[in-house]
Order: structure tokens, then C-alpha cells, then sequence
């Protein structure tokens, strides 16, 4: 009788075929659980380090990273930098960014800028009472003009900035020179990786070369800016023309540079 009612079925112990697996086998698992805002995915191998990088109260994260890199003939690399950081705390807040840069590489400037467009302000080396005076500043007192200070360590830029008003944003525009190597008729430059912090965001990354060919960038033509993980090297390079590079020796009397 069941088998009658049921024909898909001819276990009478189980006439709606409940126990039957056939019918699962091409069904899709579920789909994972969304990866949080605030912790970005990191590849396997890759092991998060949170606050290797930005150092701030909760709620204060980076949210762009954009990097001008420009090769030039005299065998330098001058790096453009604009860092946007942002908060949804109801405190003020300073911020500690650690950089990593190439040896040798020279900060030239450093600027930090109100919100999305507001003003911008130079740091300067004697900005240290100022910056004092930005950090212990309560917005209550009106909305005081962030401040700026760098700290060249072996391998990084240590950048510093106050406040960071409750709810709001700023910038940070850094710029440094660096030395290229060149092998074979070709120039290459190479920007060390960030750890993978869980508060930073990948890089857009553009390239220039002035007086060069074929510039490449992550081993692709430099035509578009290319976006590049945190933990990821930033990698340029492009062609030298005939007549080759000009040495430090014959950039400027007493082999210095100027940018």
C-alpha cells in the first residue's frame, strides 16, 4: 500500500524517502559567515599582528593608503604618500602610525590635514609643544587643528598625529627619497611590506617614471594604479634609455642629491 501512495519510494520504513542522500549530493554548502569591517582577510601564512603598524584607542583605523612612486634618471625614487585615517569613537584621539621604508630612504615632507578637505599644516622639528598641546586639547575648547611629528627609526618612519576629533578624520601626506638599483639597463625599486595589521588597508599604488621606458608595476605594465596588500612588497621598475643613468657623482658637485 505504502509503496502505491509512494512510488518514489520502496522502503516502506521510510514512504517520503527522508533517509534518501541522492537528492543532496549537488546541493552547495552554505556560504561562510562575512568577514567583519573592522578585521580584513589575510591570506593563509600570514599571521595578524594588530598594532604593529597603527597604534590608537578603538575605533580609530585607517581607510586609504594611496602611493606615488616616481623613478628618475639620476637614480632616485622620490615616494608620495596620502594615509586617511578615521574614527567612530566619541573621544579625541592621537594616532602612531609605523612605516616601513627602504635604508637609506630621507623624509623630504610631512603634512597632516583636517578631515576630508580641510586645511592642511605642515610638521616642523619644532613642533613639540605644539603637538603637546594638540594632544591634551578637548574638542569642548573648539576644534583645534591636528599636528604632525616624524621619527626616522632603523627601517620605518614613525608618524605621530593629534587629534583625531570624535567621529572625524584626517590625513597625513608624507613624502621621501630613496635610492633605486639598476642591473642590466634596468631600474628597480622595492618598498618594503607593512605587517599585516588589522586596522591598515591595502595600498593603491601608481607609478611614474621620468625619463624612462616601459615602466612596470608588480611585474605589469604601470598603465593603471594597482592595489597591493599590506603584506606585499611594493615593486617598480622601468627601462633605461640609451645614454644610461647619471651617477651620484655627476648629479651635483660633492655627491648629493637634490630632489
Amino acid at each position: 500500500m505504502l509503496e502505491t501512495l509512494f512510488p518514489e519510494t520502496a522502503d516502506p520504513n521510510d514512504p517520503l524517502s527522508t533517509g534518501a542522500l541522492g537528492g543532496l549530493r549537488d546541493v552547495p554548502p552554505p556560504p561562510p559567515p562575512p568577514t567583519p569591517a573592522e578585521q580584513p582577510p589575510v591570506p593563509p601564512g600570514v599571521t595578524p599582528e594588530p598594532g604593529a603598524v597603527l597604534t590608537a584607542i578603538p575605533g580609530v583605523r585607517e581607510t586609504s593608503h594611496v602611493v606615488d612612486v616616481a623613478l628618475r634618471r639620476d637614480g632616485l625614487a622620490v615616494v608620495e604618500m596620502e594615509l586617511r585615517f578615521a574614527s567612530t569613537s566619541r573621544y579625541a584621539a592621537e594616532l602612531r602610525y609605523r612605516l616601513p621604508v627602504p635604508p637609506g630612504a630621507a623624509p623630504l615632507s610631512l603634512a597632516v590635514c583636517a578631515g576630508d578637505d580641510g586645511p592642511c599644516r605642515e610638521a616642523a622639528p619644532g613642533d613639540g609643544a605644539a603637538y603637546h598641546a594638540a594632544v591634551v586639547a578637548r574638542p569642548r575648547d573648539g576644534a583645534p587643528a591636528p599636528v604632525a611629528m616624524l621619527r626616522p627609526e632603523p627601517g620605518a618612519f614613525v608618524l605621530r598625529a593629534a587629534p583625531l576629533l570624535p567621529r572625524g578624520a584626517l590625513r597625513l601626506r608624507l613624502r621621501y627619497v630613496m635610492a633605486t638599483t639598476q642591473h642590466g639597463g634596468v631600474v628597480r625599486v622595492a618598498l618594503p611590506p607593512r605587517p599585516s595589521d588589522l586596522r591598515v588597508v591595502p595600498a593603491i599604488v601608481r607609478l611614474r617614471a621620468e625619463g624612462l621606458l616601459a615602466p612596470a608595476l608588480q611585474g605589469a605594465p604601470a598603465a593603471v594604479p594597482v592595489e597591493v596588500d599590506p603584506w606585499r612588497a611594493i615593486e617598480g621598475a622601468a627601462v633605461v634609455p640609451s645614454g644610461g643613468l647619471l651617477t651620484l657623482a655627476q648629479r651635483q658637485p660633492g655627491g648629493t642629491a637634490r630632489v
